[in-house]
């Protein structure tokens, strides 16, 4: 696990620009995502920004890992892709009377 030491220097980044508004109402989902690496600092202080954002009950138990190892995202890839098969059919299975939860398990596959 990286410790805080290890971690590069988190430079200051210019503030966000763009109306909350704004950003809402033009928010697209990214289905393809660019090779292009992501600098250290930029995604540090996006984790930054989503450790602000409201949880359920603010609960906040989330944790973030960071992988940049080709190999190893094409594994967890692999195994979120055989996880979520079990979970969609078993969830499919036992909500088949429930058509809302019918179509939460159809919109995220």
């Amino acid at each position: 696990m990286t410790k805080a030491a290890d971690c590069p220097q988190i430079l200051p980044l210019p503030p966000l620009s763009m109306p909350i508004e704004e950003a809402i109402r033009t928010q697209r989902a990214l289905r393809r995502l660019k090779p292009d690496p992501v600098d250290d600092a930029l995604v540090l202080r996006l984790i930054e920004l989503a450790l602000k954002a409201p949880t359920g009950r603010n609960a906040q138990n989330w944790e973030f890992v960071l992988v940049k190892d080709r190999t190893v995202k094409a594994r967890l890839a692999r195994l979120y892709r055989i996880s979520w098969s079990l979970y969609g059919r078993l969830g499919r299975h036992l909500t088949a009377s429930d058509p809302n939860m019918q179509r939460q398990l159809k919109a995220v596959q």
